[in-house]
């Protein structure tokens, strides 16, 4: 008995509280829209850039200035994780701070520990079964993000040498090549006498990652269209006009 007096809402009923206000609805749709534009162009723009590398793991068997021999040496998948935690360590990070003089740079002054705050831009990710691996790093300022990027694997391939370097005074000989040459020795060498290639440096990125204002903004047009929409009907449910509409109807 009491479903005679319930109400049923029809898509008739939606489009005429719609077309009623439309004019609200379309305030409504600009203004969110005019508040998110705002709102995002305050918002510093994130930048992502990536060098990569290959962990050709080959150890070199013998190394002079004139030739260079390597023999395989399969490591496992233990030394590559060994290898992206040295990427993505304090000690490698403090090298290339001090490579690219960022405590001249106004963002890292201020900061208590420039040091960690340039770890938190840096990311290292090793591609599954395969010698791969990927520096990323995000940042503000896309030259900045582009010279720490190729400054890491720049850092990373020095120690590398170092380490064998260290090794051979140490009566462990690695390669033939006195420590006194190291500051001498280009990058390319020093790349071929680790054993990791640089497969892509990272180039400065034409466009922020984040935040994507095309997205953003259409996103916002959707969700306040939708939401006017119901906030209008809202108004006409608890309003008599959209029960006088319905009455007329039947009459």
């Amino acid at each position: 008995m009491g479903n005679d007096n319930k109400e049923i809402i029809t898509m008739n009923d939606i489009l005429l509280v719609v077309k009623k206000r439309m004019v609200l609805i379309l305030v409504f749709v600009a203004a969110v829209s005019i508040f998110e534009a705002v709102r995002i162009n305050k918002i510093k723009p994130m930048y992502a850039v990536t060098a990569s590398l290959i962990l050709e793991n080959m150890a070199p068997k013998s190394v002079t200035d004139n030739d260079m021999f390597y023999a395989p040496n399969d490591l496992g998948v233990d030394y590559y994780r060994t290898q992206c935690r040295i990427l993505s360590s304090r000690f490698l990070a403090e090298k290339v701070f001090n490579m690219l003089h960022l405590d001249n740079d106004v963002e890292f002054k201020d900061s208590k520990d420039p040091v960690g705050l340039l770890l938190s831009k840096v990311s290292v990710e090793q591609e599954r079964y395969s010698w791969a691996v990927f520096v990323h790093v995000y940042d503000n300022n896309p030259k900045r993000a582009a010279l720490i990027a190729n400054a890491i694997v720049d850092a990373y391939i020095i120690q590398d040498v170092e380490r064998k370097l260290l090794l051979k005074q140490n009566n462990k000989p690695t390669f033939s090549l006195p420590i006194e040459q190291l500051k001498e020795m280009s990058m390319e060498k020093m790349s071929i006498i680790s054993g990791i290639r640089i497969l892509d440096k990272a180039v400065v990125p034409n466009s922020p990652v984040f935040p994507n204002r095309i997205k953003s903004i259409m996103l916002a047009i959707i969700i306040s269209a939708f939401a006017g929409v119901v906030i209008s009907y809202a108004f006409e449910i608890f309003s008599p006009s959209l029960k006088k509409v319905k009455k007329a109807k039947l009459q």
